[in-house]
């Protein structure tokens, strides 16, 4: 379970953002841009529930400044307080929490201003070798 994919392909893409954004690191775009990766998983030893890391990061040039900050309150709006999603294997992802952001980073080697946020999303699974269901 990929939480940066599953979060793409289910809210950001229905978002109406100004600027691209893309899934995993190592994009080498000369414009603005956005990527989100994954960064960590905390996981219930007793029960199915894993809590997933995802972080966001906008590189803005000088005049996507202002969207790109737009952008990331678009995301921010369309992540807190999203009603549950039962994916195709029953695991309901619930808990859509902002822990940072949109947080200045600084500037890049291109003058782009760098910003990122981040959230944890919690997923309560059904199927596990030893793990019990929370339901």
């Amino acid at each position: 379970m990929i939480a940066s994919e599953f979060i793409y392909d289910n809210i950001i893409i229905d978002l109406e953002l100004t600027h691209p954004i893309y899934l995993g690191a190592g994009v080498n775009i000369n414009t603005s841009y956005m990527h989100v990766m994954d960064v960590g998983n905390v996981a219930n030893p007793a029960y199915i529930r894993d809590t997933y890391t995802i972080k966001f990061y906008g590189y803005f040039e000088r005049g996507s400044y202002d969207d790109g900050l737009k952008d990331f309150y678009k995301i921010k709006d369309g992540l807190l307080g999203h009603p549950n999603i039962i994916d195709e294997d029953g695991n309901i992802w619930c808990r859509f929490l902002q822990m940072q952001g949109p947080t200045f980073l600084g500037n890049d080697d291109k003058g782009r201003s760098i910003f990122t946020m981040e959230f944890e999303i919690t997923v309560d699974g059904n199927n596990s070798t030893y793990r019990k269901t929370i339901q």
